[in-house]
């Protein structure tokens, strides 16, 4: 959050209002998770290039189709400039260490997923970006405004399924905006007050401005047993007592029963 953006380099999106700000909770996270040991970093394509190779332990490919496991100059190369791209272009998040100095926790439960301020053109253009650079789209012959009025007509189903995905986390997204949006005081002075949008519920899933807003809350239903189906698969892995370890045995047990 604390980094400029890779894709604009302009800040017509940035907020001053202070319902932007997100508080952090550094103190709040447990210390054994706090604490972790340092993640080691990516071992380097040069260094990968040097270990031994991968029968060095004595067993050998068959011999009616043995393994070809050398690398030309080429293929080195090939590899070191795969390595620094990705280390270039990972420079948005820091994922790979926790203990990254300008790294924070957030509390979610305490920053819920409400109305922040950031709208317009800004906002327009992320979802936008998102759309088209993200999802599939049919061939321009069957379909020129797919973006304005998608239709599944010239595309198959995993297609459709993966743009119902966007569209679904999209308008949820929006349901929590309008069912906690804010409205700033009416002079400019003094608390502002939240509400329900219900004009901005329909506008958006409403057949008004668009055939569109039915399907958008059916999408939202869609991608929620997506990822329901995909929970309940992960359930048993999940459950498992060793991935519960907060350094308070008390905590732990309380997490555990949490998901019993």
């Amino acid at each position: 959050m604390e980094k400029p953006c890779p894709f604009w380099s302009d800040d017509s999106g940035q907020c001053a209002s202070k319902e932007c700000t997100i508080g952090y909770c550094d103190n709040e996270v447990p210390e054994a998770l706090r604490d972790l040991p340092r993640r080691p970093s990516n071992t380097s394509s040069n260094e990968a290039l040097t270990e031994p190779d991968c029968f060095s332990d004595g067993k050998k490919s068959n011999k009616f189709d043995p393994l070809d496991s050398s690398l030309t100059d080429i293929d080195k190369a090939q590899l070191r400039d795969l390595d620094i791209f990705e280390t270039n272009n990972n420079k948005f998040c820091a994922a790979e260490d926790e203990n990254f100095d300008e790294l924070h926790y957030v509390n979610l439960a305490k920053n819920p997923e409400r109305y922040t301020g950031y709208k317009g053109n800004s906002a327009l253009k992320v979802w936008k970006s998102i759309y088209s650079e993200n999802c599939f789209k049919p061939d321009p012959k069957f379909d020129k405004n797919f973006l304005l009025q998608p239709t599944p007509i010239g595309m198959c189903l995993e297609k459709r399924v993966f743009y119902r995905l966007i569209s679904g986390l999209h308008s949820a997204i929006t349901v929590s905006i309008a069912a906690n949006n804010y409205k700033p005081a009416p002079v400019g002075f003094g608390e502002g007050t939240w509400f329900r949008n219900t004009k901005m519920f329909t506008d958006r899933f409403g057949t008004k401005w668009s055939k569109e807003g039915p399907e958008r809350l059916k999408n939202i239903y869609f991608t929620f047993m997506l990822e329901l189906r995909a929970l309940v698969k992960a359930g048993p892995y999940i459950q498992q007592s060793k991935f519960f370890y907060t350094g308070n045995k008390n905590e732990d047990i309380e997490t555990r029963q949490a998901l019993e």
